[in-house]
């Protein structure tokens, strides 16, 4: 849970989120930033290395987020990035990220068996 937690934080305070999905926290609630640094993640730098990449199976939206699948050979993997533009065939590099495994989303009420949450993608 922490990982998963620390990623969306890490998220967050990149600024990788369009504008429109950072509102403001309530009145006595953490920032994003203050949040992370309560958990102990890094802020994000633009230059994050992106060593893994795949080819994009299938892509939706969901809130702020893309949810990618990713074909590496033989292996697929799920991806959970801010929202951006991804297109089945393209291929997408990513960073490690957070995994969580038996993840359920609410919102598309589905659970991933295994889930790789990135700060950011990078598609050619």
């Amino acid at each position: 849970m922490t990982r998963i937690l620390a990623a969306l934080f890490a998220t967050l305070v990149s600024g990788a989120l369009p504008a429109a999905a950072r509102a403001a926290p309530p009145p006595g609630h953490p920032t994003p930033q203050d949040a992370g640094q309560i958990l102990g993640v890094p802020a994000q730098t633009q230059g994050e290395p992106m060593p893994y990449k795949g080819k994009v199976v299938e892509t939706f939206d969901a809130n702020a987020y893309t949810y990618i699948l990713l074909k590496d050979g033989n292996a697929q993997r799920w991806l959970a990035a801010p929202r951006t533009a991804v297109k089945p065939g393209q291929t997408v590099h990513h960073g490690q990220g957070a995994e969580m495994q038996n993840f359920h989303s609410k919102v598309l009420n589905r659970t991933f068996e295994r889930i790789l949450f990135v700060g950011s993608v990078r598609a050619e």
